[in-house]
């Protein structure tokens, strides 16, 4: 299950989650079976982030970094990932 507090950081905006990333390198986020449907989360860093299960349909990942990111069974339907990136 997600992290409540990895969700509840996210929820403030992609720019906090992003400090909050870089200020936190060494934990793993975790947002497995969270349901992320529709929201705006263009240029997040998701990298080395478990999204295993996620509902991210319909999502805005627009320039968002997945490099390492798990996204197994994660739902990408009808999602933007113009020029999203994954190196791993």
């Amino acid at each position: 299950m997600a992290n409540p507090e990895h969700l509840e950081i996210l929820k403030r905006g992609v720019e906090e989650w992003n400090q909050w990333r870089e200020a936190h390198p060494d934990i793993t986020p975790d947002f497995s079976r969270a349901n992320l449907a529709g929201a705006d989360l263009s240029r997040a860093d998701f990298s080395w982030t478990g999204l295993s299960w996620a509902d991210l349909s319909e999502a805005n990942l627009n320039v968002a970094n997945f490099e390492g990111a798990e996204l197994f069974e994660a739902n990408l339907e009808s999602t933007n990932l113009i020029v999203a990136t994954s190196k791993g």
